[in-house]
């Protein structure tokens, strides 16, 4: 005979466990913002909402998950399409996902020179849709290889590397973009370095753009904390050039102030000097409530 008390209390635990192995997750970003254009308005900075988290398979195999979709705090609605989207395998070879996922470039020489809220530049690729991703880690060195398919003529329309190698004091990386079709280029470098309190970067890029056209970019700053007052600050300069038809050159500096409130909320002002290769003849600057859960 059927043992009806077990069964109810498998079928009602069931459901639950299934959902412990998931993680809702968001960022709630609004605030004013004044922009180059002498405008002054209540924006959304990037907010996004996702469900994440794995589920073990086997002894040292896992199946992973992710959705993430950008929403606008300021008119209540979803805006721009979904951020992230995968789902893969994880265990002691790495970690292979499919789906759209930030570019190995980002992930390695982006994450040691974008270190602003708002204002930052980036020479490369942030996400990337379409993309099969290997990911792994030994010792000091990580790496990243993604494969973009199926948005062109080409089996593999694009191809993205990224290398990140800690040495104790600080980072290094290195990064490679390269489009199938159009034969464009991407390459990158960077290093972060701690002293004390403060942490410093240096890193550089450049965009070959057939044979007549390129983009590079040089970008230096620092970035810390004041004290214990719960300040930190981050100081981002990013020196721009480009050649061609569209031929300019200017440094964009930023200069970002955060102080934390507890419980995942934060308040951001940040400012922008003029960008002269954007062509903006004036200075930018915000003020954003910043709510993490």
């Amino acid at each position: 005979l059927l043992n009806f008390d077990i069964l109810f209390s498998n079928l009602l635990t069931a459901p639950s466990v299934v959902l412990a192995e998931a993680t809702w997750y968001g960022s709630f970003r609004s605030g004013i913002d004044s922009s180059s254009s002498g405008n002054t308005t209540i924006k959304d900075f990037g907010s996004r909402f996702g469900v994440k988290g794995s589920n073990e398979l086997s002894d040292g195999l896992s199946s992973v998950y992710r959705f993430e979709h950008k929403l606008n705090t300021s008119s209540a609605s979803l805006s721009g399409g979904g951020r992230l989207s995968y789902v893969g395998l994880s265990g002691g070879f790495g970690t292979l996902t499919m789906g759209q996922i930030w570019g190995a470039s980002y992930n390695n020489v982006g994450a040691l020179v974008d270190n602003i809220f708002n204002y930052g530049y980036w020479l490369g690729t942030y996400r990337t849709g379409n993309a099969l991703s290997y990911a792994m880690s030994a010792g000091a060195v990580s790496l990243q290889v993604d494969a973009v398919m199926g948005e062109g003529d080409k089996t593999i329309d694009m191809t993205l590397l990224g290398t990140t190698f800690d040495f104790g004091a600080g980072k290094g990386a290195l990064s490679y973009e390269r489009d199938s079709a159009t034969k464009d280029t991407k390459t990158g470098a960077a290093v972060s370095f701690g002293f004390g309190p403060i942490t410093g970067f240096l890193g550089g890029a450049r965009h070959k753009i057939g044979d007549a056209k390129q983009a590079t970019v040089l970008w230096y700053g620092l970035s810390g904390s004041v004290g214990d007052s719960g300040i930190s600050y981050a100081l981002h300069a990013a020196k721009r050039e480009t050649f061609g038809d569209d031929a300019a050159e200017g440094t964009r500096i930023g200069l970002g102030l955060s102080r934390s409130l507890g419980t995942g909320a934060s308040i951001k002002f940040e400012v922008q000097g003029k960008d002269k290769v954007a062509g903006d003849t004036k200075a930018s600057g915000l003020l954003a409530l910043k709510v993490d859960f």
